[in-house]
């Protein structure tokens, strides 16, 4: 991942989906690059008829999708995904589990009915220890809030749409559970 002057980022979150036309969920995947800009997205062979995009952000930059493409079985080498700054919002709250306790999961702001042409908008965030979260880089738009629970055997359950956000340009919404 560079930055407009070509430089690499250290810290950019990484969203990458699985999308077939005629299925109506995808699958996710999710990185942060190291200090040299770098990422891997492990396990990503494309299944068969399905198009993977890839999209980065940082609290001040987004980059523009970058697919639909497929990911042959010895994967991609030297993809590169180039950052705009943009003025850019966030939504935080906490999750919480029926019983009140505070839940380790990914949280994902997602566009309504998220498609391929969508794609662009989502960001993540895992909770805290007690169950706060931050997602940062976000554009202007309506957004579903996505929780996916760990499981004990470190995988994600499947996302459950737990509340929807408008955001506008900027705008910083906060206390959302």
């Amino acid at each position: 991942v560079l930055d407009e002057a070509d430089r690499p980022v250290a810290g950019a979150k990484i969203v990458s989906r699985a999308w077939r036309s005629d299925v109506d969920q995808g699958r996710s995947g999710r990185a942060i690059t190291d200090q040299s800009g770098v990422f891997l997205l492990s396990g990503w062979a494309s299944p068969p008829d399905y198009d993977i995009v890839i999209k980065a952000s940082t609290a001040y930059a987004v980059s523009e999708l970058t697919g639909p493409f497929a990911i042959p079985r010895e994967g991609i080498d030297g993809l590169v995904v180039r950052l705009t700054k943009v003025a850019l919002g966030s939504i935080s709250g906490h999750v919480h589990n029926t019983n009140g306790d505070p839940v380790f999961a990914w949280v994902t702001a997602s566009p309504p009915d998220q498609g391929l042409s969508d794609f662009r908008g989502s960001a993540f965030a895992r909770t805290d220890v007690n169950g706060a979260f931050v997602i940062t880089s976000l554009t202007e738009g309506e957004y579903d809030l996505l929780v996916g629970e760990h499981s004990s055997d470190g995988y994600q359950t499947t996302d459950q749409i737990a509340n929807s956000v408008i955001l506008r340009a900027g705008q910083h919404v906060t206390n959302v559970e």
